[in-house]
């Protein structure tokens, strides 16, 4: 099953004709180039800075599960894409975080989209953490494991403890 949702908050702005353009056309290309991500990402969604997010995934429909009251753009994930916290306009992973309508650990790699100085939106991908730890057991190709994630800094280790000849392999990712 597939689902292709969207979510649109309360804003500022009012939901005039270019705004629900701009989710119209979202729509059709989350509906159009998505399904061939999926194998790779949990879900590919294109968010904008009021507080609207349109998603496709193959699992949920995250905006129908969404709080109705829920502000995006107060959360570090989107609001690391809004122009005031991202000037330099890259490419970002998110931290960690559980995500409360889908009810899962997720990283999140969003991309934001400006023309004429104007943010427009930010394609994103979410992959979730069991995902992460199934790649990096079949990688190493680990029989039995148990992963014990540490946050230290800005860094988070993983400790792989498992049954192949080096019993503890230290992960580092930043």
């Amino acid at each position: 099953m597939e689902f292709l949702s969207s979510f649109i908050g309360r804003s500022n702005q009012a939901l005039n004709e270019e705004r629900m353009r701009r989710i119209l056309i979202a729509t059709e290309m989350l509906n159009r180039f998505a399904p061939a991500w999926q194998n790779l990402y949990e879900n590919t969604h294109i968010s904008m800075p009021e507080n609207a997010l349109v998603q496709y995934s193959r699992y949920q429909p995250w905006g129908r599960q969404a709080d109705a009251e829920l502000d995006m753009t107060k959360y570090s994930v989107v609001r690391s894409t809004l122009q005031a916290f991202n000037l330099n306009r890259e490419g970002r992973w998110s931290g960690l975080y559980y995500d409360l309508s889908s009810k899962q650990w997720v990283v999140t790699y969003q991309l934001p989209v400006d023309y004429q100085g104007r943010h427009l939106g930010t394609p994103s991908h979410d992959i979730q953490l069991e995902d992460i730890f199934a790649r990096l057991i079949e990688i190493f190709n680990i029989s039995s494991t148990t992963l014990v994630p540490v946050r230290r800094l800005r860094t988070c280790y993983f400790w792989l403890m498992s049954t192949f000849s080096n019993p503890t392999t230290t992960l580092t990712a930043t």
